[in-house]
């Protein structure tokens, strides 16, 4: 069976049965912090950096973080492509590189970005969450597994590597797993925003989902959709979230087309709206 069917199945359920599956699942995307680099490879070219270059990398970078935040992903990527030419083996500009390719949906340019971190530094943990990581937007659910599971054995205390495992877990229909992973991510870090959205799609109870949020918005304070969330939730009455609202012969389900050729979902959640 092709390893990229569990994943299609999952997404086509979300089309079924409703935005909100798809837009956590859409939405659940790894965000590489500056700690991660840090901690996960040595993040500069051991040879010296010239104090010219090393001014340049850092305006670019910091003018790169800027752009992803306010949603200019080309802008962010030509920023970046700058700051390497100034610091080409540096593996912290590498992996925000990725993040904004994979912004794009530009799966191969962010894969073989995350590659020249692997080739800098073969023992890398970073480099192979990455290349998970885009193998899971890629619907390719064995490369992911075998990438994310080779940065959880060079690196066990990698809280996103085993989030991400739990995530493909979930989506592979394995949610003892899956909640057991999320459950080890959170030991690891509190606040690992992949591990609490994975929980949030294993549990109905509505006391246990506004906590969950309560802790995303205190992770993310800066993302609104889950504001949003949880606002619905504080709003509801009911001691239980329904999912998967009942089915009564075929529905029809409107897509575009997105930048890689896929076809996507619209999906609103209270103001928000996305592709």
């Amino acid at each position: 069976m092709s390893s990229r069917r569990p994943i299609a199945r999952l997404v086509l359920a979300a089309a079924v049965l409703g935005a909100g599956g798809l837009v956590l699942i859409v939405w659940s995307y790894l965000k590489v912090e500056r700690s991660v680099a840090a901690r996960g490879v040595q993040t500069r070219n051991p040879a010296r950096t010239e104090p010219a270059a090393a001014a340049l990398r850092n305006a670019e970078m910091t003018k790169a973080r800027d752009l992803l935040e306010s949603g200019d992903n080309a802008g962010a990527v030509a920023a970046l492509d700058r700051a390497l030419a100034a610091a080409p083996h540096d593996a912290e500009v590498l992996a925000l590189q990725v993040r904004a390719l994979r912004s794009q949906r530009r799966y191969t340019a962010a894969r073989s970005t995350a590659r020249r971190i692997l080739d800098s530094f073969p023992r890398s943990p970073l480099a192979h969450l990455l290349l998970g990581s885009i193998a899971i937007q890629e619907g390719d659910a064995a490369t992911a597994r075998r990438d994310l599971q080779h940065a959880v054995d060079l690196d066990t205390s990698s809280a996103l590597a085993v989030a991400q495992l739990g995530w493909l877990d979930l989506m592979e229909g394995r949610v003892a797993e899956a909640h057991a992973r999320a459950k080890q991510a959170l030991a690891l870090d509190p606040r690992n925003a992949m591990a609490l959205r994975a929980l949030t799609r294993m549990s109905r109870s509505a006391p246990e989902l506004r906590s969950l949020y309560e802790r995303l918005v205190q992770a993310n304070p800066g993302d609104p959709l889950d504001r949003s969330w949880l606002e619905v939730l504080r709003a509801t009455a009911s001691p239980e979230v329904n999912y998967i609202p009942a089915i009564a012969g075929s529905r029809s389900v409107a897509c575009e087309a997105g930048p890689d050729g896929r076809l996507y979902l619209r999906a609103r959640v209270g103001p928000f709206e996305r592709l």
